[in-house]
């Protein structure tokens, strides 16, 4: 559970430092499961 919840937070700070320096798409190719 930990280790779900340490990915989903890193996995959300980088989508969004992807979305700030990079285009949107980027964002939304990290995010596919």
């Amino acid at each position: 559970m930990l280790q779900f919840l340490l990915g989903f937070t890193l996995g959300n700070v980088v989508g969004m430092y992807l979305a700030q320096n990079y285009q949107v798409s980027s964002l939304s190719l990290l995010s596919v499961p």
